[in-house]
């Protein structure tokens, strides 16, 4: 597979989970002025966002040694869930430029890692 590929794919499942995490959150719902999730609706969510966290690993473990996949994993994730973290409360109805900003974070730090790595 390729790296790129794989690289790609691993960014954008780490990204798409770090916000599924953080959409099931009532007070980011209740800002952003869209319903409450039920038990079931949080569930389904958190279920989905783990997939996609491990699809990520996944994609990483494939292209790259068990050891450094497990440390691209952790820092792509740490990137793309503190950016998000720290754009949300700002984001009063820009939702969608918080998850911008936290997708453009994780792509340098991708290919910053993707460039020491390789």
């Amino acid at each position: 597979m390729s790296l790129i590929v794989s690289y790609s794919g691993a960014m954008l499942a780490a990204w798409a989970s770090m916000g599924g995490f953080c959409l099931r959150s009532d007070a980011i719902r209740s800002r952003q002025r869209w319903t409450k999730f039920s038990i079931d609706d949080k569930q389904r969510y958190a279920y989905g966002a783990t997939l996609l966290c491990l699809l990520s690993l996944g994609l990483l473990w494939l292209s790259v040694q068990p050891s450094f996949a497990l440390i691209l994993w952790v820092v792509l994730h740490g990137v793309a869930g503190v950016v998000i973290a720290f754009c949300l409360p700002y984001a009063s109805r820009a939702l969608t430029r918080s998850f911008a900003y936290s997708a453009a974070a994780s792509l340098c730090s991708l290919c910053l890692l993707f460039i020491i790595g390789v």
